[in-house]
């Protein structure tokens, strides 16, 4: 029974794939034009419609993840770059943040961790902010209005050997009045 069934649905599966694809123009007795996939009887004066191709298209291949982002700017070195990002996960970019005593909390990734001797610097609307080695920063007291933060890769002598792409965000605070 089941091999009956099978053989059943795999006849009746083209027919269906084709008919659900041809569309028919009839005109009624009053002249109007009527559009349907429904064949009409043969006597009936019908045009098919030839539909041409159908319509399809290619999906957007999807961002590459944090991992696979190629080397935003190596300053040093260059030619085996030993990181491949610094990005600034937290504040997103263009994100708006609200708080009135202007405390902004950073979160960073690294890829991959970092080396012995090497620490992250934080820089805040281009100036050093914040130096460590963990990936979180927190800024305290900033002014309102929109900041950039760069996160930066320094060695033992507090050079920069890897920059990553800069990161703006928008912070709302109350100002105080006169």
């Amino acid at each position: 029974m089941r091999l009956l069934t099978f053989l059943l649905v795999l006849a009746w599966l083209p027919w269906s794939v084709q008919a659900a694809t041809k569309i028919y123009k009839v005109v009624d007795e009053d002249g109007n034009a009527v559009f349907t996939d429904v064949p009409p009887p043969e006597e009936t004066n019908a045009a098919e419609i030839d539909l041409g191709t159908h319509n399809s298209f290619e999906s957007n291949t999807p961002p590459p993840s944090l991992w696979e982002i190629p080397p935003d700017q190596t300053l040093q070195g260059g030619e085996n770059p030993v990181y491949s990002a610094a990005k600034i996960i937290a504040p997103a970019n263009d994100e708006g943040l609200r708080d009135n005593a202007g405390t902004v909390n950073v979160q960073t990734r690294v890829a991959p961790g970092l080396r012995p001797g090497h620490r992250l610097r934080l820089l805040l609307d281009g100036e050093p902010a914040e130096n460590g080695t963990a990936g979180q920063f927190r800024l305290a007291n900033l002014s309102r209005g929109s900041h950039t933060l760069t996160l930066e890769i320094v060695d033992a002598g507090g050079t920069a050997v890897f920059r990553g792409a800069p990161s703006t965000f928008h912070l709302q605070r109350t100002a105080r009045r006169p």
